[in-house]
């Protein structure tokens, strides 16, 4: 447990220090909700508002999203590639790992693998890639 006294006073003495103010309960962070419960000494991280933003970008917003986030046993291969993709499917490509990045490093580590099968491949994607990088999403 904490010291409420001692905590105060190295607020202020912070604050002071480094011309700061206080804005109250830290409620949304780098587009992750955050919910404390001080009672229970628990935190909540979310990215609920994010992951509808991204399912909207790149139309999956009607689709529920799948149990498992890349199919069982996919292996995607550089044979697969496309040496000179169109920049629309290579955009989209790179936004959706990207986006999937973002979720892994905040809230989603479930998807650490996906992402990283994802990303191995991101300078020339294929068709199949594009398939499994839309799966995750669905």
């Amino acid at each position: 447990m904490y010291n409420r006294q001692v905590l105060d006073a190295f607020c202020k003495r912070l604050h002071e220090t480094f011309d700061s103010t206080y804005e109250g309960p830290l409620e949304h962070q780098i587009g992750c909700e955050i919910a404390r419960d001080l009672v229970a000494s628990t935190t909540q991280l979310s990215q609920t508002q994010y992951v509808e933003e991204v399912w909207r970008t790149f139309g999956f917003w009607v689709n529920l999203p799948r149990v498992k986030p890349i199919k069982p046993k996919t292996r995607l291969s550089k044979d697969d590639f496309d040496p000179s993709p169109k920049p629309d499917f290579h955009k989209r490509y790179r936004g959706i790992v990207g986006s999937l990045g973002y979720l892994v490093t905040m809230t989603l580590p479930d998807l650490a693998w996906s992402c990283s099968e994802l990303s191995s491949d991101v300078q020339f994607p294929g068709q199949s890639h594009m398939q499994a990088g839309e799966h995750v999403l669905l």
